[in-house]
């Protein structure tokens, strides 16, 4: 925003946080860069006092993370689980392919065809069961999250009220 733009300090912050991240050498020149220009806006001061020695961009905005990034978070990160699964599973299958194009015995193959079938159909079910099971656990945490969330409104509200 035009603040940012402004205010040297958050570019400043900026850099600091990535010298730090990288283990770079100029931490401390920015360190004193940053004394030079004042600090950080008075609101972020508790920030700047953090051990890791910088601020959070999350601070500098002032919000948590929304339930719904959250949600997409979550989302992404089975989707990347399932992703890795997935390509597992296609990799096993080559490799039992691979196998089956040299073959030595009929018998030997009808009965490795079988198994493969049979680990597959294994490893459909095992993964239904997986999501089934990861969406209820997620409902079921959700559900407590607003469960104290409505508490924790109706207390805020009753101390507003001065009741």
């Amino acid at each position: 925003n035009a603040r940012e733009r402004k205010d040297p300090w958050f570019d400043l912050n900026e850099r600091l946080g990535d010298a730090i991240k990288y283990e770079m050498d100029d931490v401390e020149h920015l360190k004193a860069l940053i004394e030079k220009v004042g600090g950080p806006p008075p609101q972020l001061v508790k920030y700047a006092d953090h051990p890791r020695g910088y601020v959070l961009r999350s601070e500098v905005i002032g919000m948590a993370i929304s339930n719904e990034r959250l949600e997409r978070m979550i989302d992404r990160r089975a989707a990347m689980e399932d992703k890795v699964r997935e390509e597992n599973r296609k990799e096993s299958v080559r490799k039992e392919m691979a196998k089956l194009d040299n073959p030595i015995k009929e018998e030997n193959d009808l009965a490795e065809i079988e198994e493969l079938a049979r680990k597959r159909e294994e490893n459909w079910m095992r993964g239904i069961m997986d999501i089934e099971g990861r969406s209820s656990q997620y409902q079921e945490a959700m559900k407590e999250e607003q469960k104290e969330y409505d508490e924790k409104r109706k207390e805020l509200l009753k101390q507003w009220g001065g009741e």
